[in-house]
């Protein structure tokens, strides 16, 4: 049975891509002609084996070259300071998916925060997301999405109307790949989507250095917690990236009640739904078709935060 340090060791030289980046395919079944792979989330999945390995117990030298790869490929994605993208020049444009990602920027923070890099870099999302009104829009600073919507007034009122009604009628105003189907009727929608919300904003403020979250954001931060875990909710994506939340949240010592509240409801309705060694089914659901990919054995016995 493969160890954590194995699985580590192999992640490096197998799935690990020129700009340090984890990747969910190894080179072979790689596709340059769609974005450099056929698969988008680097900085997230990163994210999460660094997070994972900071609890694996992992030797000092699988450690220093993680923080250097990170190093090396934030460098990579950042267009300005506090501005990301999915992917680095000359994928940064590909047609096969939209550049920005929030997911990213959460993937971006959990790989800083074991590496004791998150005050910084928070402040410079903070403070990009302060000065263009928290949108986060390709590579044109201080892009204006109000700009978009002007240009298509009725199609934005309508695809706008539709996404209201199925966030009223799921009771989800959290976000769903359904819903993203809906958004992705009309562009002005996708640029207004692109504003970050409020529980999103108290995960870049949790982790900046010189910036706390407000109020409203740690209340829709745990309203959106519930939404995730009502039992009629049977999308894994959500679930998998709580958890790393909660373990980003922990390390940069931001867990005021409500946070804990809902890291405690959290891991009772996954045991509930999916078993005590819950992120194990999670992942095994969501990642199907990787079976054989290091993530798998660094989640094994994670369920606790």
């Amino acid at each position: 049975m493969e160890t954590k340090i194995e699985a580590m060791n192999r992640l490096q030289a197998k799935f690990t891509d020129r700009f340090g980046r984890i990747t969910l395919l190894t080179p072979e079944h790689q596709n340059p002609d769609i974005g450099y792979y056929p698969t988008q989330n680097y900085n997230l999945w990163t994210g999460e084996v660094n997070l994972l390995m900071n609890d694996a117990l992992v030797p000092k030298d699988i450690i220093t070259i993680q923080k250097e790869n990170f190093l090396k490929s934030y460098k990579a994605v950042e267009i300005v300071p506090g501005l990301i993208t999915r992917s680095p020049d000359p994928y940064r444009t590909s047609q096969y998916y939209d550049p920005i990602s929030l997911d990213e920027y959460h993937g971006a923070l959990f790989s800083a925060a074991v590496f004791d890099l998150h005050g910084d870099l928070g402040d410079k999302m903070v403070e990009y997301g302060k000065n263009h009104g928290w949108a986060y829009i390709d590579d044109k600073p201080g892009a204006n999405p109000f700009k978009t919507i002007k240009s298509d007034i009725k199609g934005f009122f309508k695809t706008l109307y539709d996404v209201l009604k199925f966030a009223i009628k799921t009771k989800d105003l959290t976000g769903s790949n359904d819903m993203d189907k809906i958004i992705e009727q009309n562009r002005g929608v996708v640029e207004l989507s692109r504003v970050r919300l409020p529980k999103d904003v108290l995960i870049i403020k949790a982790a900046s250095k010189s910036y706390k979250p407000t109020l409203l954001e740690l209340l829709h931060f745990f309203f959106a917690n519930e939404s995730t875990i009502k039992e009629s909710n049977d999308e894994t994506s959500g679930k998998i990236l709580s958890f790393f939340k909660f373990k980003l949240l922990k390390i940069v010592g931001y867990e005021p009640f409500l946070v804990k509240l809902a890291h405690k409801r959290f891991k009772r309705k996954m045991r509930a739904k999916y078993g005590h060694i819950y992120m194990e089914e999670l992942f095994r659901k969501y990642y199907e078709g990787y079976n054989g990919h290091p993530l798998h054995t660094l989640i094994k016995g994670m369920s606790e935060v």
